[in-house]
């Protein structure tokens, strides 16, 4: 579909100030902004706050090799939801099986039944004269 877009795995994203920042990423900040168009999927390190700090570090992160599990985030943009381990959507994968976190609306045609059962009249749904 056009407009869709395939997510990477999802980096880690701190405050530029934080001692949790490994050495090799230290010094490489950017705008929030910036990081927030680039890796929507990317997950908030405890010290993070988009609406208090503009610029922030990624943290790229490697994962161990893993098949899709779907999560239950799926961002518009994306063909398949994120992976519940990386939070990517492992482009070049075969993704059969993707389970829907939110299932759509489907109407299934069955054959028509037609049961016939006697009136029941309930207890307070009484017809006048009829007890």
């Amino acid at each position: 579909m056009p407009g869709q877009r395939e997510y990477p795995a999802a980096p880690l994203i701190h405050r530029p100030d934080c001692p949790d920042i490994p050495l090799a990423f230290r010094g490489q900040v950017q705008l929030s902004v910036e990081v927030a168009l680039q890796w929507p999927n990317g997950f908030m390190h405890h010290c993070m706050d988009h609406l208090a700090n503009q610029s922030c570090v990624v943290e790229v992160r490697y994962y161990p090799p893993h098949r899709h599990r779907p999560s239950t985030r799926w961002p518009n943009d994306a063909p398949v939801p994120t992976c519940e381990v990386c939070g990517g959507t492992h482009a070049g994968e075969q993704r059969s099986g993707i389970k829907v976190a939110s299932p759509r609306l489907h109407v299934a045609k069955s054959p028509a039944v037609h049961v016939v059962t006697p009136p029941v009249i309930l207890p307070g749904n009484a017809r006048p004269g009829e007890h």
